[in-house]
């Protein structure tokens, strides 16, 4: 790549790195690619103390074996 990066505009750096991920991907590789990055939704440590909220290292460990 002849053409000067200016590292300081992530826009440009952006950019390029998208056209590199599309020529060498083609577009639907680029999406592909792309959906590994999704922040997905919600908060997940409120849902996981909920969800744990049952749990006690004694209910863990009496569950221990009975499976």
């Amino acid at each position: 790549m002849n053409k000067a990066i200016n590292y300081n505009n992530t826009n440009q750096v952006r950019q390029i790195g998208l056209d590199v991920l599309e020529r060498e991907l083609g577009i639907a590789g680029l999406l592909i690619f792309l959906k590994q990055f999704d922040n997905g939704y919600g908060d997940y440590t409120k849902e996981r103390t909920k969800s744990l909220a049952d749990f006690t290292i004694e209910s863990i460990v009496s569950g221990i074996g009975k499976s």
